[in-house]
Parts: C-alpha cells; structure tokens; sequence
C-alpha cells in the first residue's frame, strides 16, 4: 500500500513540474522557466525553415510553438508562402535589458527587437519567447494595386522607426537634463551612434521594400 502512495505521488510530482515548464500548443503563455519560442505569422499558415550550421528544424507551420535554444547561434529563419516574398531573419542571443543597450552593443536590430524587455527572452539562450513574421505579398492583379499596397508598407515602416527614433530622442534628452544628478545614463557620444544605426537601418528597410516591390508581378 505504501509502494502505491509513493508512486503515485511521483507521478503527481512528476506531471506537475513537467505542466509548469513545458510550454503547449494550447497554451500560449509561456514559462518563464522556459527556453521555447511561439511563432506566429502575417499571413497566416507559413512554412518556417530554422538553420546553423551544423543543425536544422524544418517544415514548421505558423502559428507554432519551438525550441529552437536546441540550435547553436547563429540561427537563420526563413519563412515562405505561395504569393508572398520569403522573410529572411537571423537570430542571436539578445543582450541588453533595453533597445538602446542592444544597439551599443552593436547587435543586431529590427522593429520587433526594438520591443523586446527582459520578460520577453528566454532565461538561458536569451532568444525572444515570442517572433512574429511578417511576409509581403509577390503577386499583384495590377500595377496600381502593387504600388498602393507597397506605398502603405513604406509608410508602416517609417512611422514604425520615427516612434523608436522619437524613444532614443527622449531617452538622450534625459541623459542630458540629469546629468548634473549623476544618473546612468547614455552619453552623448552613444546616443550619436545610436541614432546612425538606426537611420541606417531605416534605409535598409526602405531598400528591400522598393525592390520587393520593383520585382513583383502582375497577373
């Protein structure tokens, strides 16, 4: 009878500690105990490829939770879909508890990254618990039709960057009115190369959009 009691409380044990760490399809809360990532897409039902160099997952259809911490870094994603352009992103570990620290780091950085607060990456792999992908569309019944759609993804990017420009500007203006209070914050000189990076990366964006748009069809 005892041997009974004890077993079953392992198991007890056991099923509790594994409902708590491990994340499910059903449940999109995420553990903060918890390496995976839930992946989600714009359109809908996208077909996710994650490689390095010596390992791959493949075949993954959106929305979907992952480990993909399994994978050494640098991991490379590509997401495809008929009609849509595929959506190529690299992941690495995140550091820095803010955008800001990201971007003096010289790290890596994209509008979803700009977002990311300390509850958003895993504890361990420091990979975001959350990726969402976002695939513009390749093909077009005219002319018109292409250039209204891509002159609204020109316009949701910039205004995307101006609010993450404008939050840089603030955190600057702070550093500067507190400094006589020895508060930590960005220099100047940081602040400077931040801003470059991110006017940089402004116009990268800009570039892939004018020519995803340029290579669309018409049918």
């Amino acid at each position: 009878m005892n041997r009974i009691v004890f077993l079953l409380i392992t198991l007890i044990g056991f099923l509790l500690i594994n409902g708590c760490v491990a994340p499910t399809p059903d449940n999109q809360s995420l553990s903060r105990f918890s390496d995976y990532t839930y992946v989600t897409s714009s359109p809908e039902q996208v077909v996710c490829n994650y490689r390095s160099k010596s390992n791959a997952i493949t075949g993954k259809s959106t929305p979907h939770f992952l480990n993909i911490s399994v994978l050494p870094n640098p991991i490379k994603i590509v997401c495809s879909k008929a009609g849509f352009w595929n959506s190529g992103i690299i992941l690495e570990p995140i550091y820095g508890t803010t955008f800001f620290d990201r971007i003096s780091l010289g790290k890596y950085i994209s509008l979803n990254s700009t977002s990311y607060t300390e509850a958003d990456i895993g504890p361990f792999k420091r990979l975001p618990r959350k990726i969402h992908v976002v695939l513009r569309k390749s093909i077009f019944k005219t002319i018109d039709e292409r250039d209204n759609y891509y002159a609204e993804e020109v316009l949701f990017a910039k205004n995307s960057w101006i609010k993450v420009f404008h939050r840089l500007e603030q955190l600057c203006k702070e550093t500067e009115d507190k400094r006589e209070l020895s508060v930590v914050k960005p220099d100047q000189r940081s602040c400077l190369k931040a801003k470059k990076k991110i006017e940089q990366t402004i116009r990268n964006d800009m570039i892939i959009i004018e020519q995803q748009r340029r290579r669309s069809i018409t049918q």
